[in-house]
């Protein structure tokens, strides 16, 4: 199972890393940002397809919210808790300080993919330092879903159980 997540992070930083699209939002101060620094987000939904819907935050107040709501989730206990499938957030780190580099929200689970000192190199470099923590209530999730279903550029690209759900 570990390998299939290993695989997962690995396969969304080379997509990533490839990627260089250009999404802003309004720009804050707080953590003192440029138009392309952020964190990109993405709802993969859609499995294999490019269109699942993703955005772009650089507003300062939302990274800090999601900051905080990451440094108070308890450690999950028990890994095997860990699904990963198809929906919940993935969210990239693009040159925000003091925060993680790849986070996947999903089910009431949060993995937290970061550097140690032993990362994988190949042509680009790989986190091999994993942390699960727990979503208690779905808060972090319901926080994403809020900031998506407020996201202009998501506008009819949401699918229609988010847009309708009470719980975001």
């Amino acid at each position: 199972m570990k390998i299939i997540h290993f695989i997962i992070i690995s396969l969304l930083l080379i997509i990533t890393a490839c990627s260089n699209e250009d999404k802003n939002n309004v720009l804050f101060d707080g953590y003192n940002l440029s138009s392309n620094q952020g964190l990109s987000v993405s709802m993969p939904i859609y499995s294999g397809r490019a269109d699942s819907p993703e955005w772009f935050i650089n507003n300062s107040t939302e990274i800090l919210m999601i900051k905080e709501k990451l440094d108070s989730l308890p450690v999950l206990k028990d890994e095997s808790n860990y699904k990963d499938s198809l929906g919940g957030f993935m969210i990239w780190n693009k040159g925000v300080d003091d925060f993680p580099l790849i986070i996947r929200v999903i089910g009431g689970a949060v993995l937290v993919s970061e550097f140690d000192d032993k990362p994988i190199t190949t042509d680009v470099v790989i986190p091999t330092k994993r942390t699960y923590y727990k979503d208690n209530g779905y808060e972090l999730e319901k926080m994403l879903c809020r900031m998506a279903k407020k996201e202009k550029s998501l506008e009819g690209k949401l699918p229609g159980y988010i847009v309708e759900s009470e719980l975001c």
